[in-house]
């Protein structure tokens, strides 16, 4: 006779638990046609570069500015776009100066004119149209009231365009969102289909015209579209903007910065790649110092009106390269969409386990009280990451089976589960006083 003929035991492990949502892969949207399906993933460039992508295409800059952060994402996902877009940069000369030099970057390489006696600002912009020309994959014309519009083809590698000097010529991206038939919202839609798993979105392209687009289609998303503009008009007065329309909109799942060159180090993706790898609710995005980044100088005016829209910049603040104010255009901090996304998220999976791994719930004050901890867990794990504060501590609130109607019991929906928290925040200033004496 064995022991089983006496005690015969049978164990069922309930360890079922539903997949989790990352809040730390970034995706990454460009056109190219290095594969077939409309995303794949990316632990490091090495990947990339065998697929066929070079070192001068946009996904390759974005990629590079999330992989060389530390600390960086463990992986990466680069969604196909459609169709090409046709990068329209334009330069405006701001002043006539004998003797200054006006440079445009293309691809690294500076190519410049210097006035001379007599120049007007468009002289300036006709004699440096030609100059500009002359350099390889992009085309620079001079239409009249000083501008340089220089196109460049993204059907090939694509090739990085900025201004020497933001006091000299003022810049706007000016590609347009034509991604036929639908735009990158659609492209966006594509890749959900395929790979959901991604919590940050990247553009190649980031004009007025198609970071406007991509945000209407994120903000309907628990996700965050993260993006740089060239545009000068972000730093003086007038609506009309990128950073103005985002704010005007409320948008809370946009994080906005503007950079001279945005197009070329995609300082964006560089700040997402530094704080996405830590868990929602233990950084802050003010403060971070970034690779690969350089940081900018603003007038008190300029400063003002990038703050006031609600947009972002990469400054040095006492010899510390430094991103500010980590907000979005609705005014909203990043830290704080991010912690609440986590803790929806969180709240969904962990109440899901507990009514999957369970043969049942019942109906009873015993079986809300499954529910009830499910909650109270997640409330816990949103102390521990400070998304909420500990003092006042969280307070979760279930019914009383008997205070349920019996429409909703012959539904099996238990109603009216909910909480208060505090938001733990973030210091981003402080102000000390004292006073010293002999």
């Amino acid at each position: 006779m064995s022991l089983t003929d006496i005690v015969d035991v049978t164990i069922t492990a309930q360890t079922a638990a539903p997949s989790r949502v990352g809040f730390g892969v970034p995706l990454v949207m460009a056109y190219h046609t290095h594969f077939v399906e409309r995303v794949r993933s990316y632990t490091g460039l090495a990947g990339m570069i065998a697929d066929g992508f070079t070192a001068t295409e946009d996904a390759t800059r974005v990629a590079t500015a999330l992989f060389s952060q530390n600390p960086k994402p463990s992986k990466i996902l680069v969604g196909r776009m459609g169709n090409s877009e046709v990068r329209i940069l334009t330069f405006t000369v701001l002043v006539a100066t004998e003797g200054t030099i006006y440079t445009i970057n293309v691809g690294g390489s500076d190519y410049s004119y210097t006035a001379v006696l007599g120049d007007g600002v468009n002289d300036i912009a006709v004699a440096l149209a030609p100059i500009v020309n002359a350099a390889v994959g992009i085309t620079a014309a001079a239409p009249g009231a000083g501008v340089v519009t220089v196109t460049a083809d993204l059907n090939t590698d694509q090739i990085a365009v900025y201004a020497g000097d933001k006091a000299l010529l003022s810049t706007n991206d000016d590609t347009a969102d034509s991604a036929l038939p639908n735009g990158i919202a659609a492209d966006i839609d594509a890749v959900i289909v395929e790979n959901d798993t991604w919590y940050t979105c990247h553009l190649a392209a980031q004009s007025h015209a198609v970071i406007l687009a991509a945000a209407v289609k994120i903000e309907t998303l628990y996700k965050l579209l993260c993006v740089s503009s060239p545009d000068s008009d972000i730093y003086a007065a007038g609506a009309a903007d990128i950073a103005s329309t985002l704010q005007t909109a409320g948008y809370a799942r946009t994080a906005l910065v503007y950079h001279t060159k945005a197009n070329s180090q995609y300082p964006c993706a560089a700040w997402a790649g530094r704080c996405l790898p830590l868990d929602p609710g233990s950084i802050t995005w003010k403060f971070k110092t970034v690779s690969g980044v350089d940081w900018e100088s603003f007038t008190s005016t300029q400063q003002g009106y990038i703050t006031a829209k609600d947009c972002n910049n990469y400054v040095q603040v006492a010899g510390i390269s430094m991103f500010q104010e980590g907000v979005s255009p609705s005014g909203e901090f990043l830290d704080i969409v991010r912690g609440v996304d986590f803790m929806r998220a969180r709240l969904q999976e962990y109440v899901f386990g507990a009514l999957a791994r369970a043969d049942k719930v019942p109906f009873t004050n015993a079986g809300i009280g499954v529910v009830e901890a499910a909650v109270n867990a997640v409330m816990r794990l949103c102390v521990n990451n400070t998304i909420l504060a500990e003092d006042p501590a969280p307070v979760v609130t279930v019914p009383l089976v008997s205070a349920v109607s019996t429409t909703d019991k012959s539904n099996r929906l238990l109603p009216d589960v909910t909480f208060t928290g505090t938001l733990a925040g973030a210091i981003h200033a402080t102000e000390v006083s004292g006073t010293v004496s002999v």
